[in-house]
């Protein structure tokens, strides 16, 4: 006996890339508004249903609306008109084509190996979506290989929280006002912002650097700490604050403004001190446990537009391809398996009717099943590969080629191209000039408030110390071990022998990867708790590490063991990304994005350091015992400063 049907396509995506296909396949001739309603299978299943032509042409608007958001010209009408016929250009669909210098293939090439582990939405299909439309100049015949690039340094900057933050406000623009609700550092509740965007950067988080327009001042938000999605503000204004808009869009208010210099005046130590506030207060009095409930897959909450571009944009490169195996859609993509369900399901529906024949534009093999359990335990555990077939009867579909870059992707990967160029040392001179170059051309294919917005983006280094750094790079390079002394999440210091084989800074985070011969086996060993880290001269790295696989970054895992003691935890609204990190058992997300979650950590002492290195993001509700002794160091703390 078959499941039942649980997963269902999403009709509004179907929808529209039918509507796209179709015009296409009539060819330069193209269709009127009539026999567009007749021939896309889900407008003329909706005329059967009884739809009036009012209803069907909003729909249709919001339809042309979608596709040209994604960078799909349909021509449209000066005067409505019946016999108006739409047409898209099949020789305009998609990415223009692109000519690369041999040098600038090389930067593209390190973007991808800097962030192969990253975090940044979109990255990958950007990169393979430049790369499928571009032409490498001098390339005669066969391209020449690219050097084998570098794989010690990985990159991945932010949560996903911060990311889908950065991408709405690079999509907005700078010197545009708008309004979001924030909850600040120490606060559980969220406050209504007004701010005019002058500029975003990273310094281990996300920040938008911006001017406060209810306080009359430069301030700095933290992206993940933004709730909700920011909205333009619309006029009227009051007279000062209209005169600050003016201002700063003529470039008068801000005129010198360094946004580096902003994200390096941020001061530890008063962040230090506000984060022991806060944990006391958070502490004080007795904690309220919410009802928990077992974790469940959340439905994606993308906008239409998105949706319809990444589905554009799967097909392509699917099509492109003999086989994609899911595991690889799912990574590329960052989407959940039931939305790659759905995304399946949704590129199955494309289709027409044209003179009593339906047609299935598009092909999906093997289709996945309708059942969420099938599909979680059964097809995407066999990860055969997924191949599109597309009806047309000319090989070069357009639907072959990328759509665009999306809009995650292409501040992803002008966000790398920048890394590239800042990491230029002595002797990459070139490398960093062909990156600048690059990034100037990709400029030119993004919509303008999304290219203004990159150029404004800034990123400074995380706060390590260099010495242990510059170690760790020496150690790195030269393929010797390294002698360690290291403080351990219970406050217990160590001594090692490694084998350090990869940098990783994670957003705030910076990580030494390497091979530790104390415990004979991988570990990641966060930089900032390192006492000290001497190269072992002449020493040579161990077969262990060299076989260790650098493009497959280690998830962090916490064992249960004798010493291991469950907790109840309340992640604030700005970290509550990054509960998902900690195994979560059961959980509830609260009315101000905050997240509660039951699970087991390694050690209490361990668990009391966590909450004192979050810095008053995470609230330690049970055991009320550690609650008590987290209370008395806080207070302890404060009083010695």
């Amino acid at each position: 006996m078959s499941a039942a049907q649980e997963a269902t396509a999403d009709y509004g995506v179907a929808r529209a890339l039918s509507v796209a296909r179709t015009i296409m396949d009539a060819g330069p001739l193209g269709l009127t508004k009539a026999e567009i309603r007749e021939r896309v299978e889900l407008y003329r299943s909706a005329k059967a249903n009884g739809q009036t032509w009012e209803s069907w042409d909003r729909e249709f608007s919001r339809d042309k609306k979608h596709l040209r958001a994604c960078g799909i010209d349909i021509q449209e009408p000066q005067a409505d008109g019946e016999e108006y016929r739409y047409t898209i250009s099949a020789a305009d669909y998609g990415l223009p084509p692109l000519t690369l210098e041999p040098a600038e293939r090389i930067a593209l090439q390190r973007a991808r190996t800097l962030f192969s582990g990253s975090r940044l939405r979109g990255l990958g299909h950007a990169l393979w979506a430049l790369e499928s439309v571009a032409e490498i100049r001098g390339a005669d015949g066969e391209q020449e290989p690219l050097p084998d690039p570098d794989p010690a340094l990985q990159l991945s900057l932010g949560s996903e929280q911060e990311l889908d933050q950065l991408v709405i406000l690079a999509h907005m623009g700078t010197d545009r006002p708008l309004s979001f609700g924030y909850t600040a550092h120490g606060r559980r509740g969220v406050q209504q912002r007004r701010v005019v965007p002058l500029g975003l950067g990273a310094r281990g988080h996300w920040y938008l650097i911006a001017h406060d327009l209810d306080r009359d001042q430069q301030r700095s938000f933290r992206l993940d700490r933004i709730q909700g999605t920011p909205v333009p503000l619309k006029p009227p204004f009051s007279a000062d604050v209209q005169r600050a808009i003016d201002e700063i869009a003529a470039g008068t208010r801000y005129a010198q403004l360094d946004i580096r210099a902003v994200l390096e005046a941020f001061s530890a130590g008063q962040e230090r001190h506000d984060g022991l506030q806060q944990i006391k207060r958070l502490h004080a009095e007795p904690a309220e446990v919410p009802r928990l409930r077992p974790l469940t897959a959340g439905r994606s909450s993308d906008p239409a537009e998105t949706k319809i571009e990444r589905v554009l944009n799967m097909a392509a490169y699917l099509l492109a391809h003999d086989g994609v195996p899911p595991s690889e859609l799912l990574q590329k993509y960052g989407i959940s398996p039931r939305q790659l369900q759905r995304d399946l399901l949704s590129l199955q529906q494309v289709g027409s009717f044209d003179r009593n024949y339906f047609a299935d534009f598009i092909t999906v093999s093997p289709l996945p099943p309708l059942s969420y359990e099938e599909f979680e335990q059964q097809y995407l555990p066999a990860d055969a590969p997924i191949v599109l077939l597309d009806s047309s009867l000319d090989d070069s579909t357009p639907l072959a080629r990328p759509v665009s870059l999306s809009k995650p992707g292409a501040l992803a990967l002008l966000i790398a191209l920048q890394v590239v160029i800042d990491l230029g040392s002595e002797g990459q001179q070139s490398l960093s000039e062909a990156a600048r170059s690059l990034r100037q051309k990709i400029l030119t294919l993004v919509p303008e408030a999304l290219a203004q917005s990159a150029r404004s983006v800034t990123m400074t280094a995380s706060r390590v110390d260099e010495t242990v750094l510059t170690a760790a790079a020496q150690a790195i390079a030269d393929g010797t071990a390294a002698d360690m002394e290291y403080q351990d999440a219970e406050g217990s210091i160590s001594r090692r022998i490694i084998d350090p084989v990869q940098l990783v800074h994670d957003g705030p985070r910076s990580y030494l990867r390497a091979f530790c011969h104390t415990a004979g086996g991988e570990r990641l060993f966060r930089l900032d708790r390192m006492r000290t880290l001497t190269v072992l001269a002449g020493s040579e790295r161990s077969q262990a590490a060299r076989e260790l696989p650098l493009h497959q970054i280690p998830a962090a895992r916490v064992p249960r063991t004798a010493e291991s003691v469950d907790a109840v935890l309340r992640f604030s609204p700005s970290a509550a990304a990054e509960a998902d990190a900690f195994a979560p058992q059961r959980h509830k997300i609260e009315d101000d994005g905050a997240r509660v979650i039951a699970t087991h950590y390694r050690s209490a002492a361990a668990l009391i350091q966590l909450i004192f290195d979050a810095g008053g993001d995470i609230e330690l509700l049970q055991p009320e015992v550690l609650r008590e002794q987290v209370l008395q160091r806080a207070q302890a703390e404060v009083a010695r400063r």
